[in-house]
């Protein structure tokens, strides 16, 4: 299977696993949201400290 667009890029697929996990360790949250055949944005939200 193929990503359209992502012939030629070098990387292993852990970027996006490894931020969840650093985020869900500082107790945040992380989403996505998709436009079809444009392009995803990707949120994250950390708690303040105080």
């Amino acid at each position: 299977m193929k990503q359209k667009g992502t012939e030629g890029v070098k990387g292993s697929g852990l970027g996006l696993y490894i931020c969840r996990k650093i985020i869900e360790k500082h107790h945040g949250r992380i989403w996505a949201d998709s436009e079809p055949g444009k392009c995803v944005t990707f949120t994250f939200s950390l708690p303040a400290q105080g």
